[in-house]
């Protein structure tokens, strides 16, 4: 018995917004990454703003990427193992 058109339209919408879904998980999980990449930075003595209030800042902003990069990790981390539990 041939499929129904509209069932094969329903299974191809499902299927794109899976794979939107695991491009954008894609993409999160790579920007993440990237923060928590540059919070590890070491700091440049020679980039190093001279102003003492400046450079207070740049460090402050460093330990806020490099926290957000470590939450959008671990979340990640655990998302994905949650996938492959309930599989």
């Amino acid at each position: 018995m041939p499929e129904r058109t509209s069932t094969k339209w329903a299974r191809l919408l499902g299927e794109t917004a899976a794979y939107v879904q695991d491009g954008v998980d894609w993409a999160c999980d790579m920007g993440c990454k990237a923060l928590k990449k540059v919070g590890d930075e070491k700091e440049d003595a020679h980039k190093e703003p001279a102003n003492p209030y400046a450079r207070t800042a740049v460090r402050a902003g460093r330990g806020m990427v490099r926290f957000l990069g470590e939450i959008g990790e671990t979340y990640y981390r655990t998302y994905e193992k949650l996938k492959q539990k309930n599989r």
